[in-house]
């Protein structure tokens, strides 16, 4: 009655669209067979019969038991042991080479079963998925995919408990401490989504949510309620995957029109992937604009950055977008408005304000933009200076670094503004420089 018992989905909009269109994406490399024959790994004595024995465990061992329960053809792969102050989920992208053939465990998951289960899948999923070159190190999901994959291949419930670790934190206290620690990139939720997709997608019962830690479980048990009373879903069984081809554009304007939040949000990376050939699509993704959805508003004003949408309608949408109640709205609509209108007054003065946003993203996207618009935004240098005082006040060095850039461009000469505004405040002064400096030509002059 009245929708208050109706299910609802335990993931964004942006979430929902990604997992169920990476989860077609990977059925489709795998086959939708192997989805529905494959056996969900469970951490019991029938899977895993070494992991009773004492820690630390024996990484060879479990990494030959995954790979025979994976049935993942990578060819011969190596073992790496990192130590705890290089562990593998911490490692930066210079670290990690993605087409290593290199299954890399953290010292401190051989003494977690769980933990190093659902590391090696995870692994050989990434080594599986570089070399069909389906993702590369340039592509900023890629670690997500292979998480995903190891999902879809039934491993799902070691991933989801070894997305957060407790580690202790003050072993001499009366009372025991301890803090919780991202160890994958999935957020539970996602995973625990993830497979509600993957029960709901072979009409079974997610018995198996038993065995995960309370938040993956939860988004599970939801997430198949959800989808079992919806139906609502980019991915199903039987049909044509959305991931499989590029869809006219005429299917993507309807589904613009009439679509669910995930849908619309989905029909918009489509058009964004289309761009050459989706000018009959520009009307409606400044429909898309005014979403009531923020990540379809959001995604809108991309897609109009990328189509090149330069007209009236396209400029108001982008104003709009600076005023939104939502900082990722606000910060990407600075984006398009330099993009997209390099003599807009209008836009070059609601950036301004925008300098004073609360959110530092917002902020910086604002300096940002302003520094493209160079001489035009001249009259604004005083909210900007401001904006490097901010930053430097507060240490945000992303904030002080979009200020000195902006300073660089608007002004025409940087030092005599900072000189001007700071003189009085010898200690700013300094810093105020020193900053310019770092980020401006090397032949600054020296000041007096």
């Amino acid at each position: 009655m009245f929708g208050w018992f109706k299910p609802s989905c335990p993931v964004g909009t942006w979430e929902k669209a990604w997992i169920e269109v990476q989860f077609a994406a990977l059925v489709e490399l795998v086959g939708l067979p192997r989805l529905l024959a494959v056996e969900m790994l469970l951490p019991t004595r029938e899977y895993f019969p070494d992991a009773l024995t004492p820690p630390p465990h024996d990484a060879n061992t479990f990494l030959a038991n995954v790979r025979n329960y994976l049935q993942l053809d990578v060819g011969d792969v190596g073992l790496r042991i990192l130590d705890e102050e290089r562990q593998v989920w911490d490692a930066t992208r210079e670290d990690v080479l993605w087409d290593e053939p290199v299954v890399r465990i953290a010292q401190s998951a051989l003494h977690d079963a769980e933990a190093l289960v659902s590391a090696i899948a995870c692994e050989l999923s990434r080594i599986y998925l570089a070399q069909r070159g389906v993702y590369s190190e340039r592509d900023a999901d890629a670690l997500w995919a292979a998480e995903l994959l190891a999902v879809v291949l039934g491993a799902g419930v070691f991933v989801a408990n070894a997305a957060i670790v407790e580690e202790p934190v003050d072993s001499t206290s009366l009372w025991r401490s301890s803090q919780m620690r991202r160890r994958g990139y999935l957020p539970a939720r996602m995973v625990g989504y993830a497979l509600a997709l993957f029960a709901w997608a072979r009409e079974e019962r997610p018995t198996w949510s038993t065995y995960l830690r309370l938040d993956a479980a939860s988004a599970a048990r939801d997430g198949w309620r959800y989808l079992r009373s919806t139906r609502d879903s980019l991915f199903t069984p039987g049909l044509a995957s959305v991931a499989s081809a590029e869809r006219p554009i005429d299917a993507l304007l309807n589904d613009l029109a009439r679509g669910t939040p995930a849908r619309r949000l989905a029909a918009l990376w489509s058009i964004g992937e289309q761009a050459e050939s989706a000018s009959s699509a520009h009307d409606a993704v400044i429909a898309g604009a005014g979403d009531d959805d923020v990540a379809v508003r959001d995604e809108a004003l991309r897609v109009l950055t990328v189509l090149g949408v330069q007209s009236s309608a396209a400029e108001e949408a982008v104003l709009r977008g600076l005023r939104d109640e939502s900082e990722s709205v606000r910060a990407t609509a600075a984006h398009a408005a330099a993009s997209l209108f390099p003599e807009s007054s209008a836009l070059i003065e609601e950036l301004s304000f925008l300098l004073e946003d609360e959110s530092g993203e917002v902020t910086c996207g604002a300096a940002l933009a302003l520094g493209r618009y160079g001489r035009r935004a001249a009259p604004h240098l005083d909210r900007m200076l401001n904006t490097l005082k901010r930053g430097i006040v507060t240490c945000h060095e992303p904030i002080t670094a979009a200020a000195c850039g902006a300073l660089l461009a608007i002004a025409a000469d940087p030092t005599l503004c900072i000189c001007q505004r700071f003189g009085e405040d010898p200690e700013m002064l300094d810093t105020a420089i020193r900053e310019l400096r770092k980020y401006g030509p090397s032949d600054e002059p020296a000041i007096d």
